[in-house]
């Protein structure tokens, strides 16, 4: 059994054996390219903090202060989660983070209210890999779907750091995280960068 705070409201969530979901709505989670948010690449939600590609995954560094700092993450089409719609939130960890952190789905205009807070704590580990999973719901998902959703969003200290392991983070449907998979749109770009090459060179 899990609480999850959604809007203000505690919802008691009963983990079933059914297992809904499956498909990544996340994009370029085995890549995590690093640069703009409207090409559905990875950045920052606020200036302050800062992201690194690594070799294994993509590190986030927060500020000294004390404003909230998180990584945005591109959804793979909009309106990919209906209201109160149960989904999943599962990705390979290490680091230095902070203790408490929080989702949210961007707003296309207004205040994006926090869909899962404080649910599961982050481990402190800055050599081995831990998994976090964490299923909750929104009852306003349908206009917070835009095209990215905020990670690890917190105000803390400059020695706070976390980094989220390439090929794990996925959002799927209902209470249970299966394996990574791959967003069927993230296959879609490779054949239309294949098409490109093959007709800039005159194919």
């Amino acid at each position: 059994m899990l609480k999850c705070k959604s809007n203000g409201v505690v919802k008691t969530l009963i983990q079933t054996g059914d297992a809904i979901g499956g498909r990544n709505l996340f994009r370029n989670t085995l890549t995590m390219p690093i640069g703009s948010v409207n090409k559905g690449e990875y950045g920052t939600y606020s200036g302050s903090s800062s992201l690194i590609d690594t070799e294994d995954g993509v590190k986030m560094t927060y500020c000294g202060q004390n404003t909230p700092q998180g990584m945005l993450v591109p959804i793979s089409y909009k309106n990919c989660v209906g209201n109160d719609e149960i989904v999943t939130l599962s990705f390979e960890y290490r680091g230095n983070p902070p203790e408490n952190s929080a989702f949210y789905f961007i707003q296309a205009s207004g205040f994006n209210v926090v869909v899962w807070f404080n649910s599961v704590k982050l481990i402190h580990d800055e050599e081995n890999w831990h998994k976090f999973t964490v299923s909750f719901s929104s009852p306003e998902a349908t206009i917070r779907t835009f095209t990215h959703a905020i990670i690890c969003y917190e105000g803390v200290d400059s020695s706070k750091w976390i980094e989220i392991k390439k090929g794990s983070l996925k959002l799927e449907r209902g209470l249970i995280a299966t394996d990574w998979t791959p967003a069927p749109e993230d296959f879609q770009s490779q054949i239309d960068e294949l098409k490109a090459q093959i007709t800039a060179l005159g194919g």
